[in-house]
């Protein structure tokens, strides 16, 4: 016994219905991939670390170029290794990333600093900027 279609499509409809299927077929690698990255971006934000990247301390940058810090606290260019012994000053326990490039300049290896997550990622941005001030005086 055959079954008979709920709705009848024309063979128009159903040559359409068939091209949207394939064409949205064909876009299901890109969902995935977005889909993947957005569970990365979740299970970062699980970790209880955060990322410190140079820009954030950067007085030559502007808020909009990824300046985090108040522009009296920023220095001039600041190393990985300078924030890292800031970081390891005030017992934070830092990890170096040094093949990591900042989302908005992927073309610059600047290196990432990575620390346990002990108060808000402000507090901690503060901080380590007085202490890297302080360094470079």
């Amino acid at each position: 016994m055959t079954r008979k279609p709920l709705v009848s499509l024309g063979k128009v409809a159903s040559a359409q219905l068939t091209q949207k299927l394939l064409e949205n077929r064909k876009r299901l690698p890109q969902l995935i991939k977005r889909s993947k990255s957005i569970a990365n971006q979740i299970e970062m934000r699980k970790q209880n670390k955060i990322f410190l990247w140079s820009v954030y301390f950067d007085a030559n940058k502007t808020r909009a170029d990824g300046r985090r810090v108040p522009k009296k606290l920023a220095v001039s260019s600041p190393k990985l290794e300078e924030l890292q012994r800031a970081a390891k000053r005030l017992g934070l326990q830092p990890e170096v990333v040094s093949d990591a490039a900042h989302p908005s300049s992927p073309w610059q290896k600047t290196g990432l600093l990575v620390i346990p997550k002990n108060e808000s990622k402000g507090k901690t941005l503060k901080k380590i900027a007085k202490e890297l001030s302080s360094l470079h005086r």
